[in-house]
């Protein structure tokens, strides 16, 4: 699971299957992806379930996360 949120927020989660990182974030998504494939191998698939949270402009950031997130995560998973 890579999310926003810390570890310990995501209760839901093992913290050992847990990156936080921000997907509308070229390079922390880079960082975020670099770190799965070291715990658990190279990617099989992907699954994106995001939604924005913050407390800036709502429409604002729901393109950042969902629209440019969504295409941060399609262009960079197929080199893990």
């Amino acid at each position: 699971v890579i999310a926003r949120a810390s570890a310990e927020a995501a209760r839901s989660v093992e913290k050992k299957d847990f990156i936080s990182a921000d997907v509308s974030d070229a390079l922390s998504l880079t960082d975020a992806l670099e770190q799965a494939v070291a715990l658990k191998g190279p990617l099989s698939s992907v699954a994106l379930f995001q939604r924005y949270r913050g407390d800036e402009d709502s429409w604002e950031g729901e393109l950042r996360c969902s629209l440019a997130g969504a295409k941060n995560v399609c262009e960079a998973a197929p080199q893990y």
